[in-house]
């Protein structure tokens, strides 16, 4: 005798039924999320680099090397798209980590190739008007004056201070990348993105080469340090792009990380932090790196930036605006505690 299906098993406390159309709508949900793949962050960081290197292909005859350049500025726009789409399709860790740290890929490849953009638009450096303006507002040149209060140990505190300058923008993004703090973490992006942009804008239009090698000759000796301070200061010899000081990036970006560590509520990071970038803006003027003016200007730059990115997310169309709070570790595509239960 055949055995008929049994209604009460399917519907079984209502659960079967339940459990089918949350189902249904968590795979609606994931479709409709997945038509959505770039967020403004990602505008900017896919956007800027495949501007510029259009910009040098359309100027192929005044850039030696214009293929490799432009290539090179094109493939890391290309390469982010990629990283995204990719990203918007998987929900594992893996994708999404590099749906959302592509950019360093693509803002280290943007940088190292604006000395062809810079000799194309401002081949002359501004160092000598930024130092009639520090002369004007302090009577002489800060890291000229600095230089009674040069001692081995404050060199070397300094100098390491600079150099941990990655180390925090970096620690940030993966303390709230780990914390699945969706929402601190897409603004956070999105404000590094446009700042690290915007000045690659200005190093174009204002590039400078810093007192370090401009005001070399009022110098009376070289900075020293106890062990690492050297090294460190040697090794910014040898980075791709030199005309880099208007405004502070260290200054700005060390401020910025600040205040998305306060607003995010990383307490502990931000007290930690604190007297390190307090440090690390005294020691760009302190080990030559930038002029005063610099470290002034970033204030309003930065000011700019915060207002500039609520405009851009006011002004972009809703699926836009929707994508910039989505998860940069998608814990919203992933099950809930209710339905890990039901699978069970």
């Amino acid at each position: 005798m055949s055995r008929q299906p049994s209604k009460p098993e399917r519907h079984r406390d209502g659960a079967s039924t339940q459990h089918e159309i949350a189902g249904r709508n968590v795979r609606s949900h994931e479709r409709s999320d997945s038509a959505v793949t770039f967020r403004p962050a990602d505008l900017f960081a896919i956007s800027v680099p495949l501007l510029f290197g259009l910009a040098i292909a359309l100027n192929a005859r005044r850039v030696p090397d214009w293929a490799e350049v432009s290539g090179a500025l094109v493939g890391a726009a290309v390469l982010g798209i990629g990283c995204r789409i990719w990203a918007t399709a998987s929900t594992s860790r893996l994708a999404q980590f590099a749906g959302s740290f592509y950019v360093i890929v693509t803002l280290w490849t943007t940088y190292s190739r604006l000395n062809p953009l810079i000799d194309l638009v401002s081949p002359v450096p501004y160092d000598r008007d930024l130092q009639a303006i520090d002369a004007f507002l302090f009577g002489v040149q800060p890291s000229v004056w600095l230089e009674q209060f040069q001692r081995p140990w404050l060199t070397e505190v300094l100098f390491i201070a600079y150099a941990l300058f990655f180390f925090w923008q970096l620690a940030l993004g993966i303390l709230l990348f780990l914390r699945r703090d969706r929402d601190a973490l897409a603004d956070y992006l999105l404000t590094v993105l446009m700042f690290y942009m915007l000045s690659y804008v200005s190093y174009v239009f204002v590039p400078a080469i810093g007192p370090r090698f401009d005001l070399a000759p009022f110098y009376t000796q070289e900075l020293h340090g106890l062990w690492l301070a050297d090294d460190i200061r040697r090794s910014f010899l040898h980075i791709p792009m030199l005309r880099d000081c208007f405004p502070s990036g260290h200054t700005g970006l060390t401020i910025l990380v600040l205040f998305h560590a306060y607003k995010s509520r990383a307490r502990v990071f931000f007290w930690i932090m604190l007297p390190c970038a307090m440090l690390l803006i005294f020691s760009t003027v302190y080990c030559r790196f930038h002029y005063a003016i610099d470290l002034l200007c970033a204030v309003p730059f930065i000011t700019g930036i915060l207002l500039l990115k609520r405009a851009v997310l006011l002004a972009a169309p809703e699926p836009v605006r929707a994508a910039a709070s989505r998860p940069l570790l998608a814990p919203d595509r992933l099950p809930s505690r209710g339905q890990l239960g039901a699978r069970q």
